[in-house]
């Protein structure tokens, strides 16, 4: 065998070795809240959260983190299991079913013939973790009621300190981030609601 020829196999074996030892990506999700058995709800409201508007740097697979001011970084092995704003969406959803008395919550889209009473749209501008180690969720949400009136419009900030440096602990206090946000958003539900049904005594109680 002539040299060059040696030197060819040992370049493919070398490229072959490489894609064998290639490390495989490490899929992430965000859970909803941890919670105990709800008691049942009479309740036939509905409640569906989304969309979710996501900016472009964070509509991505791979986990986006921020370790300067000035600069993003994607992993490129440690990626979302799902788009993100179907992750996020979901999340809500579920941790919304437990804060809020209600019948049913689901994420977008409504795929039912039944009315919705009211829809919770999402903009997330920053989530991830910061050049200084915390978790940044900034965000601004609507709420509508079935006539598509604005019950709510809020911005707001939510900052979450790690348990570690890898990116499970990042996931981890994203997870929390978005619950403190499903507990602000549920205020305002609930608080909408209460305007609702006192609005209606007041009708039912003019001669």
């Amino acid at each position: 065998m002539n040299k060059l020829a040696h030197t060819i196999l040992w370049v493919v074996g070398l490229a072959l070795t490489g894609c064998a030892t290639s490390p495989s990506a490490r899929l992430y999700v965000i859970e909803p809240m941890l919670i105990s058995d709800r008691e049942s709800v009479e309740s036939d409201l509905t409640i569906v959260v989304g969309p979710i508007s996501l900016t472009e740097q964070l509509n991505r697979r791979g986990i986006l983190t921020r370790d300067h001011r000035y600069r993003a970084t994607v992993a490129e092995f440690d990626r979302w299991a799902e788009p993100l704003d179907d992750n996020i969406a979901a999340v809500i959803a579920e941790n919304l079913s437990a804060l809020v008395p209600t019948g049913l919550v689901t994420a977008y889209p409504w795929e039912h013939s039944g009315p919705v009473d009211y829809t919770v749209r999402l903009q997330i501008h920053r989530f991830g973790r910061a050049p200084g180690g915390e978790v940044v969720l900034s965000t601004s949400w609507t709420i509508v009621d079935s006539d598509n009136a604005l019950i709510k419009l809020k911005r707001d900030r939510y900052i979450e300190s790690l348990d570690g440096n890898d990116v499970v602990a990042t996931v981890a206090a994203m997870s929390r981030s978005l619950e403190r946000l499903s507990r602000d958003i549920s205020n305002d539900l609930v608080d909408a609601e209460a305007a609702v049904r006192q609005l209606s005594m007041v009708q039912d109680l003019k001669p």
